[in-house]
């Protein structure tokens, strides 16, 4: 019940320092705005994760190249072409290819299920079951456990 702060102290932590909206283009995709991105600043430090690092164009390239793949081989297991509403799994843990591999979905044209491998296996069942997931993504030392 004790008031440690002023009400000019309380309205600028709640208010003034709160206040981080920012314009967003609502007539843009996030792979468009990414691009973009890339296009202007395609030699800068887009991510780092212990120690490593990839600039714009490097993320940007092996998203494009991850795309094209998911796309071939939704096209070999459905033998038709992926649409917007594809569900693809992600069994990855935090990393630059989890990163890679949200950005490739979204160009591929589908959306992105993450699924975390500390789940316990009936979740991660769970999940994969409930989305009907075509295309799973993964490591190859996690690739056993899907």
């Amino acid at each position: 019940a004790i008031t440690l702060l002023s009400t000019e102290e309380k309205h600028t932590l709640l208010t003034t320092f709160n206040q981080t909206e920012a314009p967003y283009p609502q007539d843009q995709s996030l792979v468009a705005l990414f691009e973009a991105q890339v296009a202007r600043t395609p030699d800068n430090i887009a991510l780092v994760f212990e120690g490593q690092s990839l600039t714009y164009r490097e993320l940007n390239g092996r998203a494009n190249q991850l795309a094209r793949q998911i796309r071939q081989t939704y096209r070999e297991i459905q033998q038709t072409a992926l649409s917007a509403d594809t569900l693809v799994a992600l069994y990855l843990d935090r990393s630059p290819e989890m990163v890679i591999s949200i950005l490739a979905v979204l160009k591929a044209g589908a959306a992105y299920v993450p699924i975390s491998p500390e789940y316990p296996a009936e979740r991660s069942t769970f999940i994969l079951e409930d989305t009907r997931a075509p295309v799973v993504i993964t490591h190859a030392p996690q690739r056993a456990q899907v």
